[in-house]
């Protein structure tokens, strides 16, 4: 038998909370140690817990199952507006677990590929000393790297020292200071040229554009 369950819901059976676990060979429910074999629900006799065709019960466990050989059929109907209730049918038994709509509608696919042999076993953990050093990019040798990156990219855009000037010798004049530049609006102004007449500024040069 497998040791991880596939899927695993919290559901109510005969009136109790129990843990359901479905496995690739049978469908497994646990109410606790004192299990009693007489509140399952449905026509279940105490023969059929036993019998191959029926449910069984771990001695001591507190555990109950079905092997998906002795399944006969799955269906799932409505509770309330929020739980459906699955029903597991084998030879002359059914046992109702009631869970949310979601939950039965997945715990009836499952069943039904137990019954039809095409669940899979689930996929075991991986161990933690199986694990990368590095994982999404964030491990050491990732960090590293990126911090060596940044200070590669900080230094490569530094701008250069300015030239070291030798002892005593004089250091030269500094620019000079650029020309003004003529800030008058664009109108009409008297013709720098001295003739009498308008001239356009176009807010950047004179223009061809005159007026008496």
């Amino acid at each position: 038998m497998s040791e991880a369950p596939i899927y695993e819901i919290t559901s109510h059976i005969a009136g109790k909370n129990a843990k359901v676990r479905v496995y690739p060979d049978r469908v497994e429910w646990e109410r606790g140690k004192t299990v009693n074999k007489g509140l399952l629900i449905g026509t279940m006799g105490m023969s059929a817990l036993a019998g191959p065709a029926g449910v069984m019960s771990r001695k001591g466990a507190g555990t109950e199952m079905i092997p998906m050989r002795s399944i006969t059929s799955v269906t799932t109907k409505r509770d309330s507006m929020l739980n459906d209730v699955v029903s597991i049918v084998t030879s002359g038994n059914t046992i109702d677990m009631r869970c949310s709509k979601a939950e039965a509608e997945q715990l009836r696919s499952l069943i039904m590929q137990g019954i039809n042999g095409t669940l899979t076993p689930a996929p075991a953990a991986p161990s933690a000393a199986a694990a990368p050093a590095a994982t999404n990019g964030f491990g050491v040798n990732a960090l590293k790297a990126r911090v060596t990156q940044g200070i590669n990219d900080a230094l490569g855009s530094a701008p250069a020292p300015a030239p070291a000037t030798a002892p005593g010798a004089v250091p030269p004049p500094p620019p000079p200071p650029p020309a003004p530049v003529d800030a008058k609006p664009a109108d009409w102004y008297p013709d720098p040229k001295g003739e009498a007449r308008l001239r356009y500024w176009d807010g950047a040069a004179w223009t061809d554009h005159t007026a008496p």
